[in-house]
């Protein structure tokens, strides 16, 4: 049986995944999203994995499609806590932010929580006018803290 192989840029000295493309409408300058406009900011990762910059600095289809799922049935979310593993930019947390959840801590490895909490910041007027707790917090996956741990304490806390 074949394996896939993720194509890789065999120009450079470094490995790097290469993505054949976005398939999901993105804009950096604002997507039109629940009747606001969601800004989200972007860095090209410098390598393919690590605490450098692996693959959480990119907005991915895969998070376009679930927050505008979120976007088209906001009760998933409505008044609820929502933990998001491997938030990278943060669109899908704030996607529930701005559809109502009571909660969200989105998180991630360290090196994506600057653009996390800034991308956080920039869009924080989206739910200014709801009761939302927005958190972002380190959390590896191969040596994750307890959930209580995740959902109590204020650290990282941004609240709106």
């Amino acid at each position: 049986m074949a394996t896939y192989e993720p194509p890789v840029d065999s120009s450079s000295s470094e490995s790097r995944l290469l993505l054949m493309g976005r398939f999901f409408p993105f804009d950096s300058e604002g997507i039109s999203f629940a009747d606001t406009t969601l800004i989200i900011k972007e860095q090209s990762n410098s390598s393919h994995i690590g605490e450098d910059g692996g693959t959480g600095l990119n907005v991915w289809d895969g998070a376009m499609l679930l927050a505008r799922y979120i976007e088209k049935v906001p009760d998933i979310v409505k008044d609820k806590r929502v933990i998001e593993l491997g938030s990278g930019c943060g669109v899908v947390g704030l996607a529930a932010a701005i559809c109502g959840c009571k909660e969200i801590v989105m998180t991630d490895l360290s090196y994506a929580l600057p653009l996390m909490k800034e991308n956080v910041d920039i869009n924080r007027a989206a739910w200014s006018d709801k009761d939302v707790v927005v958190s972002c917090k380190e959390c590896d996956w191969f040596q994750p803290p307890p959930v209580d741990e995740l959902l109590l304490g204020q650290d990282n806390n941004s609240k709106a």
